[in-house]
């Protein structure tokens, strides 16, 4: 690499010589669009990681808290917060989740309540994840998918 001399201080050449095969590049850095483009993709993959996850956690904190009044109303509230983004605007089912709208007709609130406790434990290798509900959370959401049929 050769250097410059200026004002007695030694500065890079804005060239570089590469010996092996003779070519000259030269070294001005990355170029703009290729930061633009970076920062678009990143600014793509935070708005798709929000937009499949759904609601920020202080809204689904405060989903769980809100478990006054009729269960089938405290279920309803928690639906909204925690599986419309995938199941749908009444468990109609989406491109992710299926239709639930008619499971509280096809199955007991027994086999529903075990289901939302851990997925995995009623069918092995289920696409649901478990989402960690309370037990009062679960009553609701049975009452809510019972009263949908």
């Amino acid at each position: 690499m050769s250097r410059n001399v200026k004002d007695g201080k030694k500065t890079l050449d804005p060239e570089v010589h590469q010996p092996a095969d003779g070519i000259k590049v030269a070294n001005r850095g990355v170029p703009k669009f290729l930061i633009v483009v970076y920062i678009t993709l990143m600014a793509w993959a935070v708005w798709y990681a929000v937009s499949v996850t759904g609601p920020d956690a202080g809204a689904l904190a405060g989903a769980g808290s809100q478990l006054s009044g009729s269960p089938v109303a405290s279920g309803e509230a928690l639906f909204q917060a925690r599986c419309i983004s995938c199941h749908g605007q009444g468990g109609r089912g989406s491109s992710v989740g299926p239709d639930i709208s008619k499971a509280g007709s096809l199955r007991e609130a027994a086999w529903l309540t075990r289901w939302l406790k851990n997925p995995e434990s009623v069918q092995p290798g289920a696409k649901m994840p478990p989402l960690g509900l309370t037990d009062q959370e679960i009553e609701a959401l049975v009452a809510y998918l019972k009263a949908l049929k």
